[in-house]
């Protein structure tokens, strides 16, 4: 199996879409859930604080 690599725009491109889900849930539709079937784990304070 040959291991995939990440680079930074891939994960400046992730963290643009995960932004603009929690900034919806957020501001636009307070308390709407999103269920995301991806494997990415940013290490930004609000993306860890939204898995809680």
């Amino acid at each position: 199996m040959e291991s995939v690599q990440t680079t930074e725009a891939d994960m400046d491109a992730a963290r643009k879409l995960f932004d603009r889900l929690y900034k919806f849930t957020v501001e636009d539709v307070p308390g709407f859930q999103i269920i995301v079937t991806e494997h990415t784990n940013l290490r930004d304070r609000w993306f860890q604080d939204s898995l809680m």
